[in-house]
């Protein structure tokens, strides 16, 4: 989602199509979350189709950078990206408003679960957003990213 921090930086005004493109990106999420480990290149495909030709997940990642800057002001926004993807997903859905955008329980409770995996076993991957843009592939793919193991 990191590439809509730059769609919304580069916008004059939040547009209406963030809101489809949340509900659309999160749509592709969940169906990245269903294939297990033997379907990793429909996940590749699935991620391309998030982001191709300016796809769902810029408008998404607009929207969320949108709603820190508005309730937290611009730096929260170069913190939040600096924290990594899962951090920056965590803060964004906290910060739209009621009604906006609501992610299925069990994604925010796996973005959580990444978020946590990261701080405890690999601080240093922060920084390393390409293979966290691949959180929600399967457990086992996450893990081997990150080096560790869920639990």
């Amino acid at each position: 989602m990191f590439e809509g921090s730059a769609t919304f930086v580069a916008a004059t005004h939040p547009s209406s199509s963030w809101q489809q493109d949340g509900s659309e990106g999160l749509e592709i999420l969940g169906r990245i979350r269903a294939l297990d480990d033997s379907q990793e290149d429909a996940g590749g495909s699935l991620l391309s189709e998030g982001l191709q030709s300016n796809g769902p997940f810029y408008g998404f990642g607009a929207l969320l950078s949108h709603a820190i800057v508005t309730h937290n002001g611009q730096s929260r926004l170069g913190t939040a990206l600096h924290n990594g993807s899962p951090r920056f997903m965590i803060q964004g859905f906290g910060e739209l408003e009621m009604g906006q955008l609501k992610p299925p329980a069990d994604l925010l409770e796996h973005i959580r679960w990444l978020d946590r995996m990261v701080r405890r076993e690999a601080p240093s991957l922060v920084d390393a957003t390409q293979c966290i843009g691949f959180i929600f592939r399967p457990p086992l793919i996450v893990a081997a990213c990150i080096g560790g193991r869920e639990d």
